[in-house]
């Protein structure tokens, strides 16, 4: 498991997965990848990096259904809520750095409409929804990260 899309050098290593350990994802993918979250604590790490990406070809279905949860985000930034995924759409609300925000739907609804950016629709307080800008066009989180939902 690595901190990037790449799968390496090995310096970039978080750790390694024994065959069958039960992992979440993230609902992110690239090519060949996912990103899975890796919970508090693993290998020493803090809630501060809670992903790390594995190859998609070590993946393989649960022995059980898991359960139907809620996908939730931290916005690591003061974000704006937006009717569309345009840049200049109608604001329908905010969110603080720190907040906690509830995706639409599990796994989350993306888009990535050709302005370098990809967003993930949300449920906002009055559960009408809207959509805010996940990450850059490089697909690094930079805005919003997965999290497991309170």
């Amino acid at each position: 498991m690595f901190d990037n899309t790449s799968l390496g050098p090995v310096t970039n290593r978080l750790g390694t997965l024994p065959g069958g350990t039960q992992v979440r994802l993230t609902g992110v993918l690239a090519q060949g990848r996912a990103q899975i979250f890796l919970g508090n604590n693993f290998n020493g790490l803090s809630s501060v990096q809670p992903m790390g990406w594995v190859s998609a070809s070590f993946l393989g279905p649960c022995s059980s259904p898991p359960q139907a949860v809620r996908a939730c985000f931290r916005a690591n930034v003061g974000l704006p809520v937006r009717a569309t995924t345009a840049n200049n759409a109608a604001i329908l609300a905010n969110y603080n750095a720190g907040d906690t925000i509830y995706a639409s739907a599990n796994p989350p609804r993306r888009q990535a409409p050709g302005n370098g950016n990809t967003w993930v629709e949300v449920t906002i307080f009055d559960g009408s929804t809207g959509w805010v800008v996940e990450t850059s066009a490089n697909g690094q989180v930079i805005n919003a990260s997965a999290v497991p939902c309170p």
